[in-house]
């Protein structure tokens, strides 16, 4: 059978929910698609048309409401706090400011979300963020935040990144080894990673101060490895509700848990402090290998 030729073009279309998308596809064969609801990547294939983002069966697609796949966007609260659970950027709409093709490079997007008189009664801070998201072989996604107010402002923020693999059970995250972390099941007691190849066999919610620049997570059964590379991100979190977590969140079946796992790329354990007119930006780089 001939192999499928593909060029760079940029897709915009209606999805679930009746919530407006972008399919980007890149001439490799790489193709993303990112709703302007929560500037949210909800797919990144291979050429070979494989998935490479967990979204569950049970994602709702309406607005007010997160949307349980790909990679969300946690801005500026990551967890529970004042705000929603991780923040408000997850749930706005925001705006496609740019969209680039390039001939035989990169086909790339960028969406913006200014704060309004909404969201400055629940978090009284004037802000901009943009997201672009570059498609090539990789997956570049860069976040940039402004202060656009008169006064300093802290905030958390993360990329939730739901890598999507065949069992849970059967993969190692590599790069963590001594590198202490807050582990969030047990009252975010501290500890030192001490094993060069975490494995999960058990529900698992934890942040990784100051990691290292590059996480690897390898799933056995799929043969496939994941190189997430970050930048102007300070830790790396990795969470799986397992079954009793899975059974307890409306948006996720009961056996989901086996085919995710979240190593996030984030500024959590120690906030963002940004000064009026300053800027903070972080960026990381998704890559997939076969093994």
């Amino acid at each position: 059978m001939a192999q499928q030729e593909h060029r760079n073009q940029i897709e915009r279309f209606l999805g679930k929910g009746g919530l407006p998308f972008l399919r980007l596809t890149h001439m490799s064969g790489f193709s993303v698609m990112v709703s302007e609801y929560g500037a949210h990547v909800v797919s990144w294939t291979s050429p070979q048309e494989s998935e490479l983002l967990f979204t569950s069966e049970a994602a709702i697609y309406e607005v007010g409401k997160p949307i349980r796949a790909g990679i969300p966007i946690i801005f500026p609260q990551f967890g529970k706090g004042v705000l929603p659970q991780h923040g408000l950027a997850r749930t706005k709409v925001w705006k496609v400011v740019r969209e680039q093709i390039g001939a035989s490079d990169a086909v790339s997007v960028t969406l913006r979300l200014n704060s309004d008189e909404e969201s400055e009664k629940v978090w009284p801070h004037p802000f901009t963020v943009e997201l672009e998201v570059v498609l090539t072989e990789v997956l570049l996604m860069s976040l940039r935040v402004v202060n656009t107010g008169r006064f300093p402002f802290s905030f958390t923020s993360a990329l939730h990144n739901y890598l999507r693999v065949e069992d849970v059970s059967r993969l190692s995250i590599q790069g963590l080894r001594d590198v202490e972390y807050s582990d969030f099941l047990r009252e975010r007691k501290t500890f030192m990673e001490a094993r060069e190849r975490v494995v999960v066999s058990g529900p698992v919610d934890r942040a990784y101060r100051d990691s290292p620049e590059t996480t690897v997570v390898e799933s056995m059964l799929d043969k496939r490895r994941y190189l997430i590379t970050k930048e102007g991100f300070s830790d790396t979190v990795v969470w799986n509700p397992w079954d009793l977590g899975a059974k307890a969140i409306v948006d996720m079946t009961p056996e989901e848990y086996r085919a995710m796992i979240c190593v996030e790329s984030g500024n959590i354990l120690t906030p963002v402090v940004l000064e009026p007119g300053d800027v903070h930006s972080s960026a990381q780089i998704l890559r997939v290998e076969s093994m």
